[in-house]
């Protein structure tokens, strides 16, 4: 299923397969409930549900952004 962000001109769509997200050798993330996130011209951008992630491994941070489009903060590894 196609889902549009109308407000942000963002696509969403469901990733191919699972997704597994390494760092440093460790995996910090797997999910089959990924999803492809694209705006315009940019490359796509994945997102995984915060419950498909290893806790440990993030660290919140006090990025932020003013775009009601966005995520209210940033979490790094």
């Amino acid at each position: 299923m196609v889902e549009r962000c109308k407000d942000a001109g963002i696509t969403i769509l469901p990733s191919a397969g699972p997704v597994a997200e390494m760092f440093n050798g460790k995996k910090i993330a797997s999910s089959t409930r990924a999803r492809d996130l694209k705006e315009g011209q940019y490359p796509a951008a994945v997102y995984v549900p915060r419950a498909d992630t290893v806790e440990r491994f993030l660290a919140p941070q006090s990025t932020s952004a003013t775009a009601p489009s966005r995520a209210p903060h940033a979490i790094l590894i």
